[in-house]
């Protein structure tokens, strides 16, 4: 185990050498948790709005307990799936395409298999 620095955290001593798939920066890491938040709660209202969609196509008049109580069939359910689906393919399209690019670099490949190799 490797000594904890000025700040008393402990890093691996490979981890310099270790691709990087986030920045260094903690600013990244917080941009990266604040868009999956406000995808999440894009997906809700998206979800919220296509039930008002669908209870206005059924009566002309409903209230906020008919919103609440709105059940989708499964139709709806799998529309609503492949809705969101879409959605975070076109949010996280940048850090897939860095993935991507990743999965095809050679020392990545090697250090995956490294780590898969060790026992805990």
């Amino acid at each position: 185990m490797n000594e904890p620095n000025e700040d008393g955290l402990n890093f691996r001593a490979d981890a310099a050498r270790r691709p990087r798939f986030f920045s260094e920066e903690s600013d990244s890491d917080r941009l990266l948790a604040i868009i999956s938040a406000m995808a999440a709660e894009l997906s809700v209202l998206r979800a919220r709005v296509d039930t008002h969609e669908r209870l206005a196509a059924q009566k002309s008049v409903f209230d906020r307990s008919a919103v609440e109580a709105y059940d989708p069939d499964a139709a709806a359910q799998a529309e609503r799936l492949q809705d969101n689906q879409a959605l975070i393919q076109r949010i996280f399209r940048p850090l897939s395409a860095e993935l991507s690019s990743l999965s095809q670099d050679d020392s990545v490949r090697a250090s995956l298999r490294q780590q898969v190799g060790r026992k805990p």
